[in-house]
C-alpha cells in the first residue's frame, strides 16, 4: 500500500525574482501541519472539510493557501466558501447537487442570524441608545 504522505506548497515572490534576477523559493505550508491532519487518507480530506464548514479560522487558513497568500485575494463570503468547499468534495459537476446539499445548508445555518439573535441584538442597540439620551 503506498499513499501520499504530505503535500508542501511552495512560492516565491514575482518581484524580489526580477529585482534579483533569480527566484528566492520559501515555503508557504505543509497540508498535514497547516490543517492538522493525521494523514491524507481520504478520510481525513472528509473530516478536514466538514470541520471548514463550521470553523472559519480554518477555512480561512484555507483561502489564503489556496490564493498562495496574495495581498490582492477576493474576500470570500458564504456563498464562496459553499462553492470552494463543494468544489473539494465533488470531482465531477453533476455529483455536486448529491454531494453539497448538505455541506451548503450546514454553511447557511452557521451564517444566518436567527430571528431571537436579531430580535436581541436590535433590543441591546435600543437600550445602548436609550442610555446615551439619558445621560
Amino acid at each position: 500500500f503506498q499513499a501520499v504522505v504530505d503535500h508542501e506548497t511552495w512560492v516565491m515572490n514575482l518581484k524580489e525574482a526580477n529585482l534579483y534576477d533569480y527566484p528566492i523559493w520559501y515555503k508557504l505550508y505543509s497540508t498535514r501541519s497547516a490543517y492538522q491532519m493525521p494523514s491524507l487518507l481520504p478520510q481525513d480530506w472528509d473530516n478536514l472539510l466538514n470541520k471548514m464548514v463550521t470553523d472559519n479560522a480554518l477555512f480561512d487558513i484555507y483561502y489564503k493557501n489556496y490564493w498562495k497568500n496574495s495581498p490582492v485575494r477576493p474576500t470570500c463570503d458564504s456563498e464562496c466558501k459553499k462553492r470552494m468547499i463543494c468544489d473539494l468534495r465533488s470531482g465531477r459537476s453533476h455529483d455536486r447537487k448529491e454531494l453539497c446539499q448538505e455541506l451548503e445548508s450546514r454553511i447557511d445555518g452557521n451564517t444566518r442570524t436567527s430571528w431571537r439573535t436579531w430580535i436581541y441584538n436590535g433590543l441591546a442597540l435600543s437600550l445602548e441608545d436609550m442610555h446615551f439620551t439619558l445621560n
